[in-house]
C-alpha cells in the first residue's frame, strides 16, 4: 500500500510502506521511547546501544548519535527517525522531546478516529499557542546571566562537567556570540587538553604541522600568502581533463605519476614565491612533504565559508586554477601574526583591525566530549540568533508542559463554547496526558507518585517536602501552595473541577533558572503535531486493511 506523506520536514514523494500489525507497530515506538526516555532530561544520562550481531557499540547522550544509530526494522519507526533527523538538522536540537511528545500522541490516541482527532489536535494547538503567548518572557539577551542560563540548558544534558568548567563554557559560549553576533565569523578549533585551556583567539588560528620547527618559525617576520580552492591531489579534475557542463571530455593527465610529476614542479614553483599555502580542499601527502622541505607551510580542507572569511581578510584573490608559473597576483603579504604552540600542537594565529573573526579553542580530555562541546557549541549560536531576534523564552526543567496541561483542563472545566468535534475533551485528555509523560520523562529516576503539579503557578514539583525549588527553579516551596499529584491527572477521568488559571511570576534576573527559547519550544511541538498525524494516518490505514 502506498501513501503520500507531506510535512514541512519531509519532500512531498510516494512512499512505499510495508505494512505490519498494529500491534507490532506501536510495540516497536514503546520501546524506542523506551529508549529516549533514559536519556531525555535536565542531566547528563548515557546509555550503551549495540548492534544484533554485537560486533559493535556506542555510547549515546543525544538525538543526534541516537537517530544515527538506531536501525528499527519497522518501517513506521523508520519513517519517524527519518522525519526527526531532518528536524534536528533544521532546528539542531529538540529530537529527543518532538520524538516522545508525537509518540505520546500516537500511543494515547490510537482509539480515536483519526479525521476528528486530526482536527481537534490541530485546534488546541492554536489554543497552546494563545497561551504560550500571554506567558512568555521576555528577557534581556544584553546580560550574561540570563544567556548563560540558556546555554547551561543546552550543556547539562548532553555533557558531564564540574560547575567550574560548566560556568567557563558558558562564559566562552556567550562572549563568542557577544564578540560577532555571527556563527559564521567564529571557527571552531579541538584541543586534546584540560576544559579550563579552553579559550577565545581574535582572527584565525590556522593548524601547523608539528614537524616545524619553532626557532624558524619564530625568526618569520612576515609571510606570503596564497589561497587555493582546487584540489592539490591525484584526483584533481583539472589535472584529470576539462569539465564542461559537468561531464569530462578531454584527458590531460592519465596517470598518477604524471599527476604526481606535475605537482612536484608546482610545488618548486610555489615555494620560491610564498610561504604560506592555504587549500580549500585536500593537498596530496607527498604535495605536503615537498612543501615542508622547501619551508612552505601547507594547511588543507579547511573549507569553503573559512576561504572565503580569510579572503576578505586578506583582501586578495582565490587561486582556481594549477596551470600557472607566476603566482604574484594571487600572493598576499601578512604582518599580523603569531606562532602559538597549545599542548604540542602548533598554530598560526591571524589577526587583523579590519575583521571582527573569532577563533573558539575547545579542549576536552578525549574526542566524545570534543564532538559534544562542538555541536553544543553550533546549538547555543544558533539559540541566541533566534533570541537576539525574539527574545522570549518559557519555563523548562518540565514546568512549562504542566503548564500547558493545565491550561488545557481548565478550558474543560469551563466548558468554554467552541465549535469542533465531540470528541474534542477525549482529545484533551490524550493532549494532557502527552505532556505530563513529557514532563515525567525529564526526571525519570523518580516514579510517578513522586511527581506534583502546584494548584497555583502549574509547576512541575519532584518531592515538594524535600525540595525547596520547582524543576525550573523560578518557585520556592515557602510560599502558600497546594500540590496536585500527576496520578490524579494521568488516571483516566479523574479531573479536578477546581482548577484555576495560573498566577504569573515575577522575576527580575533568570540566572539559574532552567529556560528554553519559546519560538523553538514551539517549533518543536509543532513537529510532534505533524508527526503524530502522519503516524497516526498509517495506523489508521492499517486497521482498515
Amino acid at each position: 500500500m502506498r501513501f503520500n506523506l507531506s510535512s514541512h520536514h519531509i519532500t512531498r514523494r510516494r512512499m512505499t510502506v510495508r505494512i505490519c500489525d498494529a500491534d507490532g507497530m506501536y510495540k516497536s515506538i514503546r520501546q524506542c521511547q523506551d529508549i529516549v526516555t533514559k536519556i531525555f532530561g535536565c542531566h547528563v544520562k548515557f546509555i550503551l546501544l549495540k548492534n544484533t550481531t554485537g560486533d559493535y557499540t556506542r555510547m549515546v547522550v543525544s538525538s543526534h548519535d541516537l537517530f544515527n544509530f538506531l536501525q528499527p526494522k519497522c518501517d513506521v519507526l523508520k519513517l519517524m527517525i527519518c522525519f526527526l533527523k531532518n528536524h534536528v538538522a533544521v532546528t539542531m536540537d529538540g529530537g529527543l522531546f518532538t520524538f516522545l511528545m508525537s509518540s505520546n500522541l500516537v500511543l494515547n490516541s490510537h482509539s480515536l478516529p483519526y479525521f476528528e482527532l486530526s482536527n481537534d489536535k490541530k485546534y488546541l494547538l492554536s489554543e497552546i499557542r494563545q497561551f504560550l503567548n500571554t506567558i512568555n518572557i521576555f528577557i534581556d539577551i544584553s546580560k550574561f546571566s540570563d544567556v548563560q542560563s540558556i546555554i547551561k540548558t543546552i550543556l547539562m544534558p548532553k555533557i558531564m562537567l564540574s560547575c567550574m568548567d560548566l560556568d567557563h563554557i558558558c562564559i566562552l559560549y556567550t562572549t563568542s556570540f557577544a564578540s560577532t553576533m555571527k556563527k559564521e565569523d567564529i571557527k571552531v578549533v579541538r584541543v586534546i587538553s584540560k576544559i579550563k585551556d579552553s579559550c577565545i583567539y581574535d582572527g584565525f588560528l590556522l593548524p601547523v604541522e608539528s614537524y616545524f620547527d619553532d626557532a624558524l618559525l619564530s625568526t618569520k617576520l612576515t609571510l606570503r600568502v596564497c589561497l587555493v580552492n582546487v584540489s592539490l591531489s591525484i584526483d584533481s579534475e583539472e589535472l584529470l581533463g576539462e569539465k564542461k557542463e559537468s561531464i569530462i571530455v578531454a584527458s590531460r593527465m592519465k596517470t598518477k605519476e604524471e599527476i604526481l610529476n606535475f605537482l612536484c614542479k608546482f610545488c618548486y614553483n610555489f615555494s620560491k614565491q610564498a610561504d604560506v599555502l592555504i587549500c580549500q580542499k585536500v593537498v596530496h601527502p607527498k604535495v605536503k612533504y615537498l612543501l615542508k622541505q622547501n619551508n612552505v607551510i601547507c594547511v588543507d580542507r579547511i573549507g569553503s565559508i573559512a576561504l572565503s572569511s580569510l579572503q576578505s581578510l586578506f583582501n586578495c584573490k582565490v587561486m582556481s586554477t594549477l596551470m600557472l608559473t607566476d603566482f604574484a597576483q594571487y600572493i598576499s603579504v601578512m604582518n599580523d601574526f603569531k606562532f602559538l604552540n597549545l599542548n604540542n600542537r602548533h598554530f598560526i594565529q591571524i589577526t587583523s583591525t579590519s575583521s571582527t573573526s573569532k577563533t573558539l579553542l575547545l579542549c576536552a580530555e578525549n574526542d566524545e566530549e570534543l564532538d559534544t562541546l562542538a555541536q553544543c557549541f553550533e546549538v547555543s549560536m544558533a539559540l541566541l540568533q533566534g533570541l537576539a531576534v525574539q527574545p522570549q523564552v518559557v519555563y523548562g526543567g518540565g514546568c512549562i508542559e504542566t503548564m500547558i496541561a493545565m491550561h488545557l483542563l481548565y478550558l474543560r472545566t469551563k466548558k468554554l463554547k467552541i465549535s469542533c468535534t465531540n470528541n474534542l475533551w477525549k482529545v484533551v485528555d490524550v493532549v494532557v496526558k502527552s505532556f505530563l509523560s513529557v514532563a515525567l520523562a525529564i526526571d525519570n529516576e523518580h516514579e510517578i507518585l513522586e511527581n506534583f503539579i502546584d494548584d497555583s503557578f502549574h509547576h512541575h514539583w519532584i518531592n515538594p517536602k524535600f525540595r525547596t525549588r520547582c524543576c525550573c527553579g523560578s518557585i520556592n516551596s515557602n510560599i502558600d501552595i497546594n500540590f496536585i499529584p500527576f496520578i490524579e491527572l494521568i488516571s483516566s477521568g479523574n479531573i479536578n473541577e477546581k482548577i484555576i488559571e495560573a498566577k504569573t511570576i515575577n522575576l527580575v534576573s533568570y540566572a539559574d533558572i532552567v529556560i528554553h527559547p519559546s519560538e523553538v519550544f514551539l517549533r518543536n511541538l509543532e513537529a510532534s503535531v505533524t508527526l503524530s498525524d502522519i503516524v497516526s494516518h498509517i495506523s489508521f490505514q492499517i486497521l482498515q486493511i
